[in-house]
């Protein structure tokens, strides 16, 4: 109690609801956000990094797949395995095709299809036309007999024929056609053709070529045992002298 016998006025003390408070970022944690953006470009570098190098494997896979499929088209693959299994046959590992002491690899010998080529065609009494050069054929499995091919493998073949014709003088149609016998049948098939009525108008003393050039080709599947030949409607018309003059067949594929 005061001097008068009064009590003390009481303190009074005012709280301010809608007073601001600051709050202060503790010191870890500002060191955690400083550290981050330190090493952010270091991160980024080293993604796109990753995704250059995933890139680049991805190409390298595509350019070995492109490789091996090139490889399989050829058929260089399988020569290839064929002659390493033929060396394990004969004793010998696969392990020295690749030796340090021999970094030859063996040669792939190309597979010989059939194949006929006939050249210097004759003047013959019927309209099948003969051949005076006959060397130039497989005979292993080609045949040639009465002025005929006669296949032994069965397959596609590419078939062609040209004939060199003199048409100085008007005449008539000339054909000139590959025919096929098929084996066990009598009758023929027509294979091509092509025809020609063509005469030359020419004036006195004109020297110009009086020569009807005929070519004929395509693929046919051909079994063992056909016969295969060029009949030509006008023989006479025939120019024995031109070596244009040529039938051919060469086996694609089975």
């Amino acid at each position: 109690m005061s001097e008068n016998g009064l009590a003390p006025t009481p303190q009074v003390f005012v709280v301010d609801s809608q007073a601001t408070y600051l709050s202060v970022p503790s010191g870890k944690k500002s060191t955690w956000a400083r550290a981050g953006q330190k090493f952010l470009p270091l991160l980024l570098t080293l993604f796109a990094l990753a995704i250059f190098v995933e890139g680049y494997l991805i190409y390298m896979l595509y350019q070995r797949t492109e490789a091996f499929s090139g490889c399989v088209s050829n058929n260089m693959c399988h020569n290839l395995s064929r002659s390493v299994k033929t060396e394990q046959q004969n004793g010998r590992t696969s392990s020295q095709i690749g030796a340090p002491d021999s970094n030859e690899i063996p040669p792939l010998k190309p597979e010989k299809r059939p194949f006929a080529h006939l050249m210097g065609a004759q003047k013959s009494n019927g309209e099948v036309v003969q051949w005076k050069s006959q060397d130039h054929y497989d005979k292993s499995r080609i045949k040639y007999r009465n002025s005929r091919l006669v296949i032994d493998q069965e397959g596609h073949y590419y078939v062609y024929s040209k004939l060199v014709v003199d048409v100085s003088e008007a005449t008539s149609p000339i054909f000139h056609k590959i025919q096929r016998k098929p084996s066990g049948y009598a009758e023929s098939i027509e294979l091509l053709k092509s025809k020609s009525n063509w005469s030359p108008e020419k004036s006195p003393g004109d020297a110009g070529e009086d020569k009807w050039r005929s070519f004929l080709s395509g693929i046919f599947f051909l079994q063992e045992g056909d016969e295969i030949y060029v009949t030509l409607s006008k023989m006479e018309k025939l120019s024995p002298e031109a070596n244009e003059n040529c039938l051919g067949a060469f086996w694609l594929d089975s």
